[in-house]
């Protein structure tokens, strides 16, 4: 039987992003307290020309949410445009529960998220996830949004990759 790698993903939102005024920027209304200074995923929503409204348009990591976040929606930043944008966010847990502090594995689950939903506004691993993804499963729990309830690096030809 082959062994997998598995990762549990605590989903909290939709979090409404406010817009600044005086400093034309957006910022996270509430940020769960538990969050804060901790690896985490998050999942940008929006309205997309293609997708429609609340639309999962982005995938992404950080430490620093709202320093990210000031970066994705500053003035003619990538999400600069969007009218009421949202964004979920992700602890990541190990399958024992513990936190991931390891920034590789943190990569890992971004990857395999990424490529499961190839979000319009992501570049990179949209066809495929690194080879070490391979036998690594995601779960999604919670309030998970449009996200699929389990992922894997299983899924994808790594024939074609160069990965």
């Amino acid at each position: 039987m082959k062994e997998y790698e598995e990762f549990y993903v605590y989903w909290s939102g939709p979090h409404e992003l406010q817009y600044d005024e005086e400093a034309e920027a957006y910022s996270i209304k509430s940020t769960p307290i538990d969050l804060d200074g901790s690896l985490i995923v998050y999942a940008i929503y929006g309205q997309h020309p293609v997708f429609g409204r609340d639309s999962l348009l982005y995938i992404g990591q950080t430490k620093n949410l709202n320093l990210r976040s000031v970066d994705h929606f500053k003035k003619r930043g990538r999400f600069w445009y969007q009218i009421s944008p949202s964004i979920h966010i992700g602890s990541v847990c190990d399958e024992n529960e513990n936190p991931i502090t390891n920034q590789s594995i943190l990569s890992d689950v971004e990857e395999i998220l990424i490529a499961s939903h190839v979000p319009p506004m992501n570049a990179r691993t949209i066809n495929c996830p690194n080879i070490k993804c391979k036998d690594k499963l995601v779960y999604n729990f919670w309030n998970r949004g449009q996200l699929l309830p389990i992922c894997s690096g299983y899924w994808f030809d790594y024939t074609d990759t160069g990965k």
